[in-house]
């Protein structure tokens, strides 16, 4: 009979618990790290006065998103001046697209084809869907930059609604970005969502419009380029109707 090897069972088992230790040291620390990564929410009573000031005191900003009124919806992209001498966007709904742009204090507005033709009217009458048609920026009844900031803005808590309350929180990323949620925040005719950055921007708010008001919009608005948006230009001459006799 060949000699037999014994290995003795603490020489073989020494390198896999080494390893299984090993694992578990990395287990502990990656874990650790990951966790102390992720910062908690703060009370929204202490941030939410900063938030809303700024909110209060912007000069421009860049929105887009759906707002929901009655049984349309509206796919909404803006940027401009708060106080309606300079923006620029569109806004899509079922009927078609219209872009907007507010300058030299004059709005312009091109529709596509299909808006032209859900819509008619004199408005459009015997205008190319190619080109720009002016009006008098300020119209009563018209819709502007500041009309459409407002309408969301008063759905906003004041800044000490948030004392002595803890709304639902939580950290997750939004286009990248680490930003706290509130959810479900009472914003007296209805509860809101609120998005917030670590320095204290609202980025993102949906509205219920679930309130007994049914005037004012609902749906999910995001915010970016807080006070940095550059001034716009009015479109080329050449691409600006001209109604006959004028």
């Amino acid at each position: 009979m060949p000699p037999s090897t014994t290995v003795a069972p603490a020489a073989a088992l020494r390198p896999v618990r080494r390893h299984a230790a090993l694992l578990a040291g990395l287990a502990v620390v990656s874990g650790s790290a990951l966790t102390g990564c992720v910062p908690e929410p703060p009370p929204l009573a202490e941030v939410w006065p900063s938030v809303r000031a700024s909110v209060d005191e912007a000069t421009s900003v860049r929105v887009s998103g759906d707002v929901r009124q009655g049984e349309g919806t509206i796919d909404v992209e803006l940027a401009g001046a708060l106080d309606d001498s300079s923006y620029a966007g569109r806004l899509i709904e079922k009927k078609g697209t219209v872009e907007v742009i507010a300058a030299d204090d004059t709005t312009f507005i091109r529709p596509d084809e299909k808006f032209v033709s859900a819509k008619g009217g004199e408005t459009f009458k015997d205008v190319d869907p190619g080109l720009w048609i002016s009006v008098p920026s300020g119209r009563d009844g018209a819709f502007s930059m500041s009309t459409f900031y407002e309408g969301f803005v008063s759905a906003l808590p004041d800044a000490d609604a948030f004392d002595g309350q803890e709304p639902q929180a939580e950290t997750l990323r939004l286009d990248g970005e680490r930003v706290f949620k509130y959810s479900d925040v009472d914003a007296g005719d209805g509860h809101v969502s609120l998005y917030i950055n670590q320095d204290d921007e609202l980025v993102r708010l949906e509205v219920d419009g679930e309130s007994d008001s049914k005037d004012g919009p609902a749906g999910t608005i995001d915010f970016r380029d807080w006070n940095e948006v550059p001034p716009t230009e009015a479109p080329p001459e050449d691409q600006i109707y001209q109604r006959p006799g004028l």
